[in-house]
């Protein structure tokens, strides 16, 4: 049985649902990857500038241990932040590892640095407001950024520094407010266009369904008019006498197409000849095709429109031409599939032809022209009617 192509438009695209089923996952990641590079910044500068920061009371001891322990929680911040995002538990680690940091400040940083506000762990307070500022909302950052400015004050009060670390605990805190509204501008930056691509990708869904809807009616309309509209209008003009045999024939043979076509043709490689001599089988009893065939595998839409475009021009050649016979040639040269049917019937002028009948525009000539082939038809009246549909791999 002849079955008929349908073709499913796919809703959304692989990379449509990745994007949309993963809302917010591309700037988790960048925020991770930035506040990773800063960390280890700070690891490679703190070791760097170690001599300058070995001056009484801080001793290589105490430096040394601070460091290695820094580069150990480093080491583990940036495992698991490029691998799961900044976590809520991974953040307030690194917020309780800072407050540490500065709370021991006086032992690990002379009094000078701690003043000018120049020192490590200066910038490793500055990364962990940053850091806290990127991952949590401002209503959770703000708070926990101003908490761990205030172990840096604390900190630097107990070592006596001058100004008790009060200026760059007013630096710190600014840094938090700026992140955080920073912050708020970017997240929402980012739901509006989430939503204006959630949009486009609707409105491209609908279109690709829309468009699929009617290619799908069209393909109904050709059907309708390849079998039944065509024998009942041969009826209604006195073709056919009603009660003749022939008449049950042809309503068989439309019975039987139409029930293909809700059989759906696979879309892998399909055997063109195979297709064809079962489709010239199924024609109606009195219709003699003589055919020339060679081996031709094409992919399953394409042998579909093949099949049907030269089914419907045999059919028109018994009904309208006035023979009973045709030709059938199938080649297939070099990547291209050429099918040729042609008749010694009485033939037509195809400009002729009134523009609301389907038969040559939509049965044959679209079909081919669907799944990216041709349709030609040469002849005329009394010189018979050739079609030559032709479709190139590539």
């Amino acid at each position: 049985m002849v079955a008929v192509a349908r073709i499913e438009a796919p809703v959304e695209s692989v990379i449509e649902r990745r994007v949309l089923d993963s809302s917010g996952v591309p700037i988790q990641r960048t925020t991770a990857r930035i506040s990773v590079g800063m960390k280890v910044a700070v690891v490679l500068a703190s070791i760097a500038l170690t001599p300058l920061a070995v001056l009484p009371p801080v001793t290589w001891r105490s430096l040394l241990i601070s460091l290695a322990a820094l580069a150990g929680w480093t080491a583990v911040y940036s495992r698991v932040a490029l691998r799961r995002g900044l976590t809520p538990w991974l953040v307030g680690g690194d917020l309780a590892f800072t407050a540490g940091v500065c709370l021991l400040i006086g032992k690990l940083v002379p009094v000078h640095q701690i003043t000018a506000g120049s020192s490590w762990v200066a910038v490793l307070l500055s990364v962990c407001i940053i850091s806290v500022g990127l991952a949590w909302p401002w209503w959770a950052s703000v708070p926990a950024g101003f908490a761990v400015v205030m172990t840096y004050v604390i900190g630097s009060g107990v070592s006596r520094a001058p100004d008790g670390g009060a200026a760059h605990g007013v630096v710190g805190a600014t840094q938090v407010v700026a992140v955080a509204a920073v912050m708020v501008l970017v997240r929402r930056a980012r739901r509006t266009a989430d939503a204006a691509f959630r949009a486009e990708c609707d409105l491209r869904r609908g279109a690709t369904l829309e468009t699929e809807r009617r290619a799908d009616e069209r393909r109904q309309l050709r059907l309708l008019h390849d079998t039944a509209l065509s024998t009942l209008t041969m009826v209604a003009a006195g073709a056919i006498d009603r009660s003749s045999t022939r008449l049950r024939t042809w309503a068989s043979c439309d019975l039987e197409t139409l029930r293909g076509f809700v059989e759906e043709w696979p879309d892998g490689a399909v055997s063109l000849d195979d297709q064809l001599r079962d489709m010239i089988e199924a024609l109606p009893a009195g219709i003699r095709v003589r055919q020339c065939m060679e081996r031709c595998v094409v992919p399953g839409p394409v042998c579909a429109a093949f099949v049907f475009a030269g089914r419907e021009a045999l059919i028109n050649a018994a009904r309208h031409a006035g023979v009973d016979d045709a030709d059938l040639t199938l080649i297939h040269v070099d990547g291209l599939v050429r099918l040729v049917v042609e008749d010694r019937g009485a033939g037509f002028d195809p400009l002729a032809v009134p523009a609301h009948r389907h038969g040559i525009r939509s049965s044959i000539t679209e079909r081919l022209l669907d799944v990216g082939g041709t349709a030609t038809l040469t002849g005329g009246p009394g010189k018979g009617t050739r079609w030559t549909l032709e479709w190139e791999d590539g």
